[in-house]
Parts: C-alpha cells; structure tokens; sequence
C-alpha cells in the first residue's frame, strides 16, 4: 500500500484542527450556533428581570458573568484559531506530502525557509480524528499532522482507516461534520 495525501497548513485547516479540539463529535457550527442561543436567552432573561424587579449588585454580577462568557466563547471559536495560525511561524503555509505505507507515515515538508522528512509508525500514533474534510495524526497529545482528504489518491480514506485501526484498535476517531 502506498497512498499519496498533501496538505497546506492554512487558516482553513487550524481552524479545522481548533474546531474539532473544541467541539469533540459535535458539529462545531452548530454548536457555537446552540452555546450563543442559550448565552444570549440567559443574557435578555437577566436583563428583563432587571428591568421588572429592579438593578441588584446580583443582578449586575449575573449580567457581567452573562456577556464575559459570551465574550470568550466568541474568542475561542473565532480569534484562538487565528492566533495558532499566526503563531506557527515556519510552519504557515507550508506544503505537507504524506506517504501512507503498510506500517507509517513518510512525511516530507517544504517551504521557502526549510525541507523536512520524517515518519511515523502507525502503532506510535496516539489518536486519530477523521472529520469530513480533513484527518488528524495525532503523534502525541496536542500535535497533528493536518492531512486534507480531497488530496488522497492511489488509495481511499477507508484504507488509511484500516491501516491505523489494526495497528492502534480504538485510537481512530470519526467526527460526523
């Protein structure tokens, strides 16, 4: 088995990456869409009680806890992605080639200020995350491998699936967005 994927670490794939840390198997738009509904009820519930039942310190400290949590949600799912894109340095936009094989992953990298080879293999892999566009090569907690999968050829993503399932049972993770 030799199958050929690339990817590009762009804004798109951090958000990708981000968004599937933050939101597990739910769907991260729509759980950002349900987490501003309900803030945003509990933000006019303590306003109209407010207004009906007068400015307590209470309900100032409610409304204050009500618009940071709003705040930081909104922080989280727009601005977080853009600072660890900003933030990876050599690594922004920098084209990645994957080789899957039998038993790794050969990985070769090139940018403008670097080339890189390594590999990886598939029972070293502390977790996987497919979701619809892209997977997730987790070598170690808190670091991916972004693979794009509209880029794979010579093979499917089902063969990648069955590949690091053998080696790895339970580590392979599908999130259904």
């Amino acid at each position: 088995m030799e199958i050929t994927a690339a990817s590009v670490y762009d804004l798109k794939a951090y958000k990708a990456l981000v968004h599937s840390g933050m939101s597990k198997k739910r769907n991260p738009k729509k759980q950002f869409a349900f987490m501003t509904i309900i803030i945003i009820a509990a933000l006019v519930f303590v306003v109209l009680d407010m207004i009906f039942n007068g400015f307590s310190d209470r309900s100032w400290l409610y409304l204050l806890l009500i618009v940071f949590s709003l705040f930081l949600y909104n922080f989280s799912y727009f601005i977080i992605p853009r600072i660890h894109y900003k933030n990876s340095g050599k690594l922004m936009n920098i084209n990645n080639n994957y080789t899957f094989t039998d038993d790794e992953i050969r990985m070769t990298s090139i940018s403008m200020d670097f080339n890189a080879t390594g590999s990886l293999k598939y029972y070293s892999i502390y977790q996987a995350v497919e979701t619809h566009d892209y997977l997730f090569i987790y070598p170690q907690k808190g670091t991916a491998y972004i693979i794009d999968k509209s880029t794979i050829s010579n093979g499917t993503i089902e063969d990648i699936k069955k590949a690091v399932s053998a080696a790895v049972p339970g580590k392979y993770i599908i999130y259904n967005y």
